[in-house]
Parts: structure tokens; C-alpha cells; sequence
């Protein structure tokens, strides 16, 4: 037992796979997966889950647009005064990402003033709402992946919320679409997001090895990293899990697998005192083409490998940090990592930019939409593409002038230090990286997403991130401090920097590229030298070329504006939209592409100076400052005369 006391395991849970519907807040005993028809609807439980058959393709009637996938959503019937009482709907429209049912957010805070039905509503193609029966087939290329889009996404909510209120026999209870960017996953005061890794991480030894290189493991190729383990009570469940791999190990590399010795030490001495007979070590093979993995499990004695698909890798760190791609978490509860975003934070911010596109599509279905920092004005070159960037310069200059200065300083440093013999062994010694870097922009790529994502959410704060590159704890020189930065960033000084390296981002975050590659085109870079990076202009040839290579399609950056309104948007919304909250942050880099002025009477601005991402949405707490609060009261009562005037118009009608 000496070696167990020594991996320093606090809480050590098995994150199960993306597309189980089981997690720590998943309905269990209080919600139910319920199908069709819609007597169900009508339960005395709160909350059900149910799976809407939705159609194909809405825009053409060719044979094939007319088949049928299941859409997923969840009704919380707690709150709900019923058909008849006036009572509304308040519906999340999903985004880029599994639709989960949250335990408390704004909806389930303020339902019981408006006696609401609430309603979530996942997004076709993520999650469990998949076309053609299956993930690998609905993202085989682009001739599936072509019915991905908010214009059929869209459709499909409209669908969705007509089919509940003629089954609740509600027709004339108004509808409030809202949408924050929860999408990502990243509910940022439960979890740490980005690569925020978790400090009581086990030490036990799993391998890694290049599959090009060989099928066997030697020695040298295992490494200490953080074990992802499944505690007894989750046992059935995590089993089911690994039952959706897709076909077993050959035996003798299996074999090659248990025969190493660390991995067989790993199993003698285990967690099981722990776990209670159960316990689970992962085995990553690593490439650059296409990430493979097989999990070793044993119950009670008996072992099995299995191969699984990249969208199964639970973790990823050679220091003692966890690394979640892809996969539905269980550790809300706990207030640590779960969710990781691989690439530039463009991923973030959707669902709410579909609250206020639906209100504008659809204003005979919603009343009303509330549009949690929703970048509208990001599409076709509206905003200058410096934009975001200059938020995040200015959010870190005002936290330090002198920690601005130290940030713009070290991209320079880091290019020489770069250029010289050994500089990138230097490089990945000073930043403790978990692998050699092979070129200076893994390093400059790592402290970007850092300081936009400090800057989007201000969690961890910008100003600890400041405090610790002003004070210098690593070290007086440039880079040094840098360091410090990323240390105070993750709460550790194990290695972080390009711990992903070697990971391919999961299914959800590939579609979403889609999505990125054909309609959802932001062109944000960075200009010139107004900001406290180096220019990186955004090139919308280079954009189109990686898409060809990706998808084999090219993007169609004008659509947007074309379809949901023109380079002057704030005119067309004042001309043909109506009651839609736009809610920002202004610390929030993507406010910057938001509606900031009142249009109209019934187009509101609510725009609060300290605010950051998708605030206003997330569930109140005791610590919320005043300004949040009378945000959020606002929000409430603009939504409540919306719905008054929404009978008083029936009334006058009639």
C-alpha cells in the first residue's frame, strides 16, 4: 500500500464516453429518457428526456430529405403553471456541443416567477441527436455532414417547440428562446476551463507509444501520467462505456500491453482497496494522422483490451494532469477540469447568436429571445478584425500596465531565444513543456489561448495572472515572468505547455470545424501593433485552403449576412426584429461583435462594464456583485412585459 499512499489520489472518477447519457447531474431518479408518444409528455416528474423525430433536410422535398433522425430534449415540468395559466415556455436552444440538462442556471432561477415550462433542446448533429444512426456515419464527408447548418438547425427547433405545445395542448403559451455560451461546455465557476489541470492527479504508469512504430511496448516508451479511474458505485456504467469500443485487441498486444512491468505493477497494487475490486488504467497510442486508443479494464481478476476511438480519450498528461476530450463528465460536482478546447476560442460563442437568428426567423414561434453575448456583428468583415483582440490587450493593461508590457515584450524573446542553437530545448526547459517543442509557435499558440481565455471568462482572474508575471516568483527576466504567468493560469507548475500535443480533438469540436469551414466564418486576426500580440492577420485564402483540405468544401463567408441581414445589421434589426435582450459583458472579448446600444423599445442593449462571457445565464450565487444582479432583474422583467403584451395583443385580437 506504500506505493498508493504515495500517487496522492483524493477523488480519481472514470469520465465516461461521449454519447452516454449517464452523468453526476444526468436525470436519474428525479428525470426519465422517455419516447414518444406525446401522452408521456403530461408525467408528474420535473424533468424528461425525449427524442423528437426530426426531419432530415426542411428546405427541399426531395425523397431523401423526408428521413427521420431522434433529437434530443429535455422538459423541466417543475416550474410549470400548466396550459392554461398563462404561463410560458423559456427554451435553450443547444450549440455546438452536447445538449446536457443543467442542475441550476437562469432559467431554473427565475421559472418560478414566470411559473415557466423550461425546455432544452440539443443541436442537430452533437450529442445524441445524430442523423443516420451513428456518429461515423453522419461525419463520414460532406455529403452527410452537408445537413449541418443554423439554417436547418433552426428549422428544427421551430419544429420541435410547435410539436410540445400542440402536445401540451398549449398553443398560445408564449415562447422565450434564449442562448449563453455554455456551448464547449465550460460552466466556468463549476469547472476549470481549458487546460486547467486537476493537482490531485494519481501519478500511475500508463503507456504511450507510436502505433506507426510497433504494436509492442518497450520500457522506455511508458510514461507517468495521470490515470483516469472509475469508483465502484459507476462500475456498470463505465463498463457499458468500454462495451462501445469497436472490436477487440489481438491478443498478443494485448499481451504486450500486461507483459510490461510497470502496467503489471500498476494492476498488483492498484486502487482496489479504494475501489473495491474495480479499477481501470488507459493506454494512448500516439500519432500525428489519427489517435487510436485501447483501454485495459479488469473486474474482479479478469482483463480484456479493447480498441476505442479517438473521442474516447479520457486524459493526457505526462506531469499528473487531466486532459478530457470529447467525453460527458461527471465532476460538476466537484468544481474541477472536465471539458479542454483545442483550439482558438472562435468555438464558444454560437447558441446565443441562434436565440437571436430565431427571433428573427421564426418571431411567430418566440415572443421574445435573450442573446447572452452574441457576437452578431463578427460575420462578413462588420467588425475590424483587431477587434477581440484589442478587448483582451486592454483587459490585461488595466489589470497591469507593466504585465502588458512584459506579454508584448516575450513574443520577441521567445523568437530569439528560438533562433538560437538549442533554443527550443532552452524554450521547453524554461515553460517545463510535457514534450520538446519542435517550433517556437506551439509555445506562443499555448500563451495565446491562455490570455484570451482569462480575458473571455477572467477565470482564473487576469490580475493573478499579472500579479504573478509582476512578481517575478520564477525569475526577473522576460520569459521567466511569462512562466510565472502560466504557472498562476494553471495552479501548478506541472508541465502544461503542448500537453495536448499529441491528441485529436473530439467528434464535437471536428463538426463544429465544419460548421466553421462552411457558414460560421469569423474573420477575427490580428492587425498591425495596437495589441499586446504579434500580427496575425486572418487570410480568408488560407482559411478556404485548410477547408478544401479538411472537408473539401470552401466557405461561404457572405452567407450569414445574406440570409439573417446585411453589413448595416443593427438597421436591419431595427427595421424587422423585435423584443430581443442582447446581454454582454464588456470584458468579454466577444462584446466587441455585439449589439451594444439600444435599437429600438423593444431591441435592448444591457451591457455591464466588469461583465464577462455569458454571465448573465449562469445560475446566481451568493458572490454575485450588485451589477449582476440588476442585470439579471432586468432581463426578468423586460422578459415578463413581453409576455404581457403577448395577451394583451391576443386579447385586443379577439
Amino acid at each position: 500500500m506504500k506505493k498508493f499512499n504515495n500517487v496522492h489520489l483524493l477523488f480519481i472518477f472514470f469520465l465516461y464516453f461521449s454519447g452516454t447519457t449517464h452523468s453526476l447531474f444526468s436525470p436519474s431518479s428525479k428525470s426519465k429518457t422517455t419516447a414518444h408518444p406525446s401522452a408521456t409528455l403530461t408525467s408528474n416528474e420535473d424533468v424528461k428526456t425525449y427524442f423528437f423525430k426530426q426531419t432530415l433536410d426542411h428546405f427541399n422535398h426531395l425523397p431523401k430529405s423526408y428521413t427521420k433522425f431522434k433529437q434530443r430534449y429535455y422538459v423541466n415540468f417543475k416550474y410549470w403553471g400548466g396550459a392554461n395559466s398563462s404561463a410560458p415556455i423559456l427554451a435553450y436552444l443547444g450549440a455546438e456541443s452536447e445538449m446536457e440538462m443543467p442542475d441550476e442556471d437562469f432559467g431554473t432561477d427565475n421559472a418560478a416567477s414566470f411559473k415557466a415550462l423550461l425546455v432544452y433542446i440539443e443541436h442537430r448533429y452533437y450529442g445524441k441527436s445524430v442523423p443516420f444512426g451513428s456518429k461515423e456515419k453522419a461525419y463520414k464527408n460532406a455529403n452527410t455532414l452537408g445537413y449541418l447548418n443554423s439554417e436547418q438547425a433552426l428549422a428544427d427547433y421551430a419544429a420541435v417547440l410547435i410539436y410540445l405545445k400542440n402536445s401540451l395542448h398549449a398553443q398560445e403559451s408564449p415562447v422565450i428562446v434564449m442562448g449563453a455560451s455554455y456551448g464547449g461546455k465550460c460552466r466556468i465557476r463549476r469547472i476549470r476551463a481549458m487546460n486547467r489541470y486537476l493537482n490531485v492527479a494519481a501519478a500511475d504508469p500508463v503507456a504511450v507509444y507510436p502505433p506507426s512504430s510497433s504494436f509492442y511496448l518497450s520500457p522506455s516508451s511508458l510514461r507517468s501520467v495521470a490515470v483516469v479511474l472509475v469508483a465502484a458505485a459507476m462500475w456498470a456504467r463505465s463498463l457499458e462505456a468500454l462495451g462501445s469500443c469497436a472490436s477487440w485487441l489481438h491478443y498478443h498486444q494485448c499481451q504486450a500491453v500486461m507483459s510490461q512491468p510497470a502496467v503489471s505493477s500498476w494492476f498488483s497494487f492498484g486502487v482496489d482497496p479504494m475501489l473495491w475490486y474495480f479499477s481501470i488504467a488507459r493506454v494512448v497510442c500516439l500519432s500525428l494522422v489519427w489517435i487510436p486508443c485501447f483501454g485495459i479494464f479488469r473486474l474482479r481478476g479478469w482483463c480484456a483490451c479493447r480498441w476505442c476511438g479517438s473521442h474516447a480519450l479520457v486524459f493526457f498528461d505526462c506531469a499528473g494532469g487531466v486532459l478530457v476530450v470529447g467525453v460527458d463528465p461527471m465532476l460538476w460536482y466537484f468544481s474541477i477540469a472536465r471539458v479542454v478546447c483545442l483550439s482558438s476560442v472562435w468555438i464558444i460563442a454560437f447558441n446565443p447568436v441562434l436565440a437571436a437568428w430565431f427571433r428573427l426567423k421564426y418571431p411567430h414561434v418566440a415572443v421574445g429571445a435573450l442573446a447572452s453575448s452574441a457576437p452578431l456583428l463578427y460575420f462578413d468583415n462588420i467588425t475590424p478584425q483587431n477587434a477581440y483582440y484589442d478587448v483582451v490587450t486592454r483587459d490585461f493593461k488595466e489589470a497591469s500596465e507593466t504585465c502588458y508590457k512584459f506579454i508584448r515584450n516575450s513574443w520577441s524573446e521567445i523568437d530569439k531565444v528560438a533562433s538560437q542553437r538549442n533554443g527550443l530545448s532552452s524554450l521547453s526547459q524554461r515553460f517545463n513543456t510535457c514534450y520538446p517543442l519542435e517550433q517556437s509557435d506551439e509555445l506562443k499558440e499555448f500563451l495565446r489561448i491562455i490570455y484570451i481565455y482569462s480575458a473571455q471568462f477572467d477565470y482564473p482572474l487576469v490580475r493573478n495572472i499579472c500579479k504573478a508575471i509582476d512578481g517575478a516568483s520564477f525569475g526577473s527576466d522576460v520569459l521567466s515572468r511569462i512562466y510565472g504567468g502560466v504557472v498562476a493560469y494553471h495552479e501548478s507548475n506541472k508541465c502544461t505547455v503542448n500537453a495536448y500535443k499529441y491528441t485529436v480533438a473530439a467528434d464535437t469540436f471536428n463538426v463544429y470545424e465544419w460548421q466553421r469551414c462552411t457558414e460560421i466564418v469569423m474573420p477575427i486576426g490580428i492587425t498591425g501593433n495596437s495589441t499586446m500580440f504579434q500580427p496575425m492577420p486572418f487570410s480568408l485564402k488560407n482559411y478556404a485552403k485548410k477547408c478544401k483540405k479538411d472537408f473539401g468544401v470552401s466557405p461561404r463567408p457572405h452567407w450569414i449576412t445574406a440570409y439573417y441581414g446585411g453589413h448595416n445589421m443593427k438597421l436591419v434589426l431595427r427595421r424587422f426584429g423585435s423584443n430581443i435582450i442582447f446581454s454582454n459583458g464588456l470584458r468579454d472579448p466577444y462584446s466587441s461583435g455585439g449589439v451594444l446600444k439600444n435599437l429600438s423599445d423593444s431591441l435592448v442593449a444591457l451591457s455591464t462594464v466588469k461583465g464577462t462571457h455569458g454571465m448573465d445565464l449562469m445560475a446566481a450565487s451568493e458572490s454575485d456583485q450588485d451589477w449582476l444582479t440588476e442585470q439579471r432583474k432586468k432581463e426578468v422583467e423586460i422578459m415578463h412585459g413581453w409576455i404581457k403584451q403577448y395577451y394583451a395583443d391576443i386579447d385586443a385580437l379577439e
